[in-house]
């Protein structure tokens, strides 16, 4: 997540990524280890598309290639998910053992 600049990097902004101005059309962002951040933007005339990771820079990606990468960054945080709600679940159990 870009935290440390002027340009407003959430979705439907349009910003400076380069030499080029994007509007971000999507944000996958997500927590922990594993995945870089990942903003998927379109130009101008809104018909091509760039993938944008910080340090990395802008790719320039189909629609496939963009509902792919959307998707590997949900399923991830499905993932993410489904462990915190285990680890939670085994801490209750803990606790109601020692209650």
């Amino acid at each position: 997540m870009i935290r440390n600049s002027k340009q407003q990097w959430e979705v439907g902004q349009t910003v400076r990524a380069g030499f080029m101005s994007v509007t971000i059309k999507a944000k996958c962002f997500t927590p922990g280890d594993g995945l870089p951040d990942l903003y998927i933007c379109a130009n101008g005339a809104g018909d091509k598309l760039y993938a944008f990771i910080p340090h990395n820079g802008c790719t320039r990606i189909s629609v496939e290639e963009a509902r792919e990468a959307m998707d590997v960054h949900r399923r991830h945080a499905e993932r993410l998910a489904a462990q915190a709600i285990a680890k939670a679940a085994s801490s209750r159990e803990i606790d109601a053992l020692f209650a």
